[in-house]
């Protein structure tokens, strides 16, 4: 994970916490603007394994559009890419082997993008059309992906028995 705790006696403790840095150690801007305002009142490991999880979030837009891209999708009010990163995001998930945390990686995945994108467009001065439109997109979003689950890993049958032969085999 690229994160660095922001921290010391120049910064205010309400802005010391983990970040996340690019590969150049340049803070990814928009988990920065999530953890300040979604985050904030949580406890530092709790906000460390939230970005670890955006992490790779922000790792697979850059293997998929390059190096910021998500950023720049989130700053741009991208809606038809962000939905091209989180399908993506959700199969690549889906399809490497389970753990326990992938539906938590998916959720959180999820609501950086809508409450981001949520934030964004009551914060921008836009025609009534077009925060209409963004207002619908991230609805058409949220419906879409809020119900796509990743189903929890099976647990291996344990064996409560040895079978007839393993036993005559130990005589």
């Amino acid at each position: 994970m690229m994160y660095r705790f922001l921290g010391g006696q120049d910064i205010p403790s309400a802005l010391s916490g983990p970040l996340l840095v690019d590969e150049l150690g340049l803070p990814r801007y928009w988990s920065t603007v999530w953890t300040t305002l979604f985050l904030s009142n949580l406890e530092h490991s709790t906000q460390t394994q939230k970005l670890r999880f955006i992490e790779l979030l922000y790792s697979f837009a850059d293997e998929m559009n390059g190096p910021g891209s998500l950023d720049d999708m989130l700053g741009n009010l991208d809606i038809v890419g962000l939905g091209q990163v989180l399908e993506a995001f959700f199969v690549s998930i889906r399809n490497r082997s389970l753990d326990f945390n992938s539906e938590q990686k998916w959720r959180t995945a999820l609501n950086f993008v809508s409450g981001i994108l949520g934030w964004r467009s009551k914060g921008e001065i836009f025609s009534n059309t077009k925060f209409r439109r963004i207002q619908q997109k991230l609805n058409y979003l949220e419906t879409l992906y809020s119900q796509l689950r990743i189903a929890k890993p099976r647990q291996s049958n344990f064996i409560r028995s040895l079978p007839a032969n393993v036993l005559e085999a130990q005589r």
